[in-house]
């Protein structure tokens, strides 16, 4: 469960922090909250079903907090930059200077598909001796620009 609710933060969370948010922690706060409630509402019934998002909403904001608190602008800017670059089935990695958070993003699929051309990634994230994976997917726009596309 707690796998779980980290790969859906760190998806989301990088979601975010790509397509632009007002601070770092307040998108990991939101994004983690919100996840962390729906995962908690599909345990128990009525009253019980309730505690469960509160505790999910409470557990997620705090994950997603500090996830968010580690991730600067030159890491969204690596962690694009190798999504959308790197060779299929090669390693992107980089590591915080600041924070000492490691970064490995692996371009995994590339294929054409309603949304465009779109790259499926995997991205490992070590935060404070915690690892956590994440998978995502980034479609090319008609402009030229990319769309991250889950989250």
């Amino acid at each position: 469960m707690k796998k779980m609710i980290s790969i859906i933060v760190i998806a989301s969370l990088v979601t975010a922090l790509i397509t632009g948010c007002e601070t770092k922690e307040q998108a990991g706060t939101a994004i983690g909250a919100g996840t962390g409630a729906l995962i908690g509402s599909r345990f128990g019934h009525g009253d019980g079903r309730l505690i469960g998002v509160a505790a999910g909403a409470l557990l997620g904001g705090f994950i997603g907090n500090r996830i968010g608190a580690n991730m600067d602008a030159t890491d969204r800017a690596n962690m694009q930059s190798a999504i959308i670059n790197t060779p299929m089935n090669n390693q992107a990695q980089w590591t915080n200077g600041n924070t000492g958070a490691n970064y490995v993003v692996t371009p995994i699929r590339e294929a054409q598909t309603n949304n465009g051309y779109c790259r499926e990634y995997q991205t490992t994230v070590t935060v404070n001796g915690q690892t956590q994976r994440a998978y995502g997917q980034a479609c090319r726009q008609p402009d030229g620009s990319w769309k991250m596309m889950n989250g």
